[in-house]
């Protein structure tokens, strides 16, 4: 079943990165270097990514492990991916699976996702994106479940596509 994402992904240069490399990133390179908590996304095992999550971050930024649960676990090829940028936002299909990034060690990107780019850069916000849609856009986890959106992501989708904003229904 495909599902409905927000992800923001401006932090270590993600939007040149979607732009240029068509990959979704994610920060926590701390715990991409850590080879139990690779194996544990691989799982998929809850238990263990929180153990070693609190080991690598001791006890910091602990309601942030959501965010990294989400794009490394939940999020599966075919699901579609709100990106908000300054102004606008773009939207992305999922492709393939999530991979450990190899800027691990350079940067602090830790996952990255390959992307198809379904509609890039819709600006104004409010010329595609319907009250729901933007209201949740305002939400400042990195990585948030929006499947009870869908229809507003699938309705800026077709405006992108025809061109027409929502001051034109």
């Amino acid at each position: 079943k495909m599902n409905y994402w927000l992800h923001r992904c401006a932090y270590e240069g993600g939007h040149e990165i979607l732009s240029v490399e068509r990959r979704l990133t994610i920060g926590f390179s701390d715990c991409a270097k850590n080879p139990k908590m690779v194996e544990a996304v691989q799982k998929c095992d809850g238990k263990c990514f929180d153990n070693i999550y609190e080991l690598v971050y001791k006890g910091k930024i602990k309601r942030a492990r959501w965010s990294l649960w989400y794009f490394t676990c939940e999020m599966k090829e075919g699901d579609i991916v709100i990106v908000p940028r300054y102004g606008g936002f773009s939207i992305c299909r999922l492709v393939g699976k999530v991979l450990i990034s190899e800027r691990r060690n350079t940067s602090d990107i830790g996952w990255e996702w390959s992307v198809e780019v379904i509609a890039d850069r819709c600006e104004p916000r409010d010329s595609y994106a319907t009250p729901a849609l933007l209201s949740r856009m305002k939400c400042r986890q990195t990585t948030i479940n929006i499947g009870d959106l869908g229809d507003d992501v699938e309705a800026a989708i077709k405006r992108f596509h025809e061109k027409k904003n929502l001051f034109l229904f």
